[in-house]
């Protein structure tokens, strides 16, 4: 039988994990709107709801450290959309939360660290 301060101290850990989880989306989600610029604001409120929920399955499967070294900033629209539209998928139930998120992470971990100037295209 589980005691109570069994139950208490899951229940903080619990809480700690919840947000940790929460600030690192909020840091991620600045890091992006930083990133995209003017660019943000074609977003829809339900699509931002759709991004932070897809960046808070994908931050639990990377883990704090892998977290780190993912360069938000550095995240062009077209993988915003695409994150956008696995958590859209996943919360309708049309795809499976766990693979959703090890997708975003995927297309996350293509993204070079921070500090670390992405590859430009040359121009010819």
């Amino acid at each position: 039988m589980r005691r109570k301060h069994d139950i208490e101290e899951e229940e903080v850990g619990s809480r700690s994990y919840g947000v940790e989880r929460s600030r690192a989306v909020e840091a991620a989600v600045a890091r992006l709107r930083h990133g995209l610029k003017e660019q943000w604001g074609l977003f829809v409120p339900e699509e931002l709801k759709a991004l932070e929920w897809i960046l808070g399955e994908a931050w639990a499967v990377t883990g704090s450290r892998g977290w780190e070294q993912i360069g938000f900033n550095y995240a062009p629209p077209e993988l915003v959309e695409q994150l956008i539209a696995l958590g859209e998928k996943a919360q309708a139930g049309e795809l499976i939360r766990l693979s959703a998120a090890r997708e975003a992470k995927r297309l996350l971990s293509q993204l070079p660290p921070p500090g670390e100037a992405p590859d430009l295209p040359e121009e010819s």
